[in-house]
C-alpha cells in the first residue's frame, strides 16, 4: 500500500530492481477516486478521472513514472509487482 499524504511525491524514476528478472508486471490500483491534486505520471502520460478499484497494467520497468500529492487528502493506492 502506498499512502501518499499532501505535499509528499515520489520523484520521476525508473524500476531498476525490475530490470534483471524476467517478465515484470506491475499493476497499480485506485483505493479511492481521483481528487484534484492526487497526480501520477508514467511515460509522459498523466492519468486522472479514475475511480476507486480501477487498475492500471505498467509493466516495462523502464517507464519513467512518478507521483505527488499537491490535494487537500491522503492519497492512496495498492501496488502489486510480480516476476517470474
Amino acid at each position: 500500500f502506498v499512502k501518499l499524504n499532501p505535499g509528499q511525491m515520489q520523484a520521476m524514476h525508473i524500476d531498476p530492481h525490475l530490470v534483471e528478472v524476467s517478465n515484470p508486471v506491475r499493476y497499480t490500483m485506485y483505493l479511492q477516486d481521483f481528487e484534484p491534486g492526487h497526480i501520477f505520471v508514467y511515460n509522459d502520460t498523466m492519468i486522472s478521472n479514475y475511480k476507486a478499484g480501477d487498475l492500471y497494467e505498467w509493466s516495462d520497468p523502464m517507464i519513467v513514472h512518478g507521483c505527488v500529492n499537491i490535494g487537500y487528502n491522503t492519497r492512496y493506492t495498492l501496488q502489486v509487482t510480480m516476476h517470474d
